[in-house]
């Protein structure tokens, strides 16, 4: 791990050096995001080239080149993403009952569709 001289500014260059020799040490990886906030599993990413959200499921190091997976089984690297609030996806911020199907349909004018159809298949 080096996370760049921009975090001795928060510790003193001895203790930078102590931190990366026990980050070495223990061997464990550590990500930061465009905006050197670290990346752990479980943060709410985004991928900032196309907008791509999720959860982060691990962080690997391949050739000394850091890498973290998120749900979409994709792997991105860390200074592409960047930790945002979670957001509900749209299909768990609304839940229609039958009530509501109903009300719609009677809206549309839509009702007892036959489903005794004999299909053909064209294509």
């Amino acid at each position: 791990y080096d996370g760049g001289l921009d975090n001795v500014l928060f510790l003193g260059l001895e203790q930078y050096y102590l931190l990366n020799h026990i980050i070495l040490l223990i061997g464990d990886i550590m990500a930061f995001d465009i905006n050197h906030k670290e990346i752990i599993i479980g943060s709410y990413v985004k991928y900032i080239n196309t907008g791509t959200k999720g959860i982060v499921k691990d962080i690997k190091k391949e050739d000394d080149i850091e890498w973290v997976l998120l749900d979409n089984n994709l792997m991105y690297k860390p200074d592409t993403l960047e930790i945002i609030e979670y957001e509900k996806k749209k299909e768990e911020e609304k839940e229609i009952d039958e009530k509501e199907i109903e009300e719609i349909l009677e809206k549309e004018e839509i009702s007892d569709v036959d489903t005794n159809i004999d299909a053909c298949g064209a294509g």
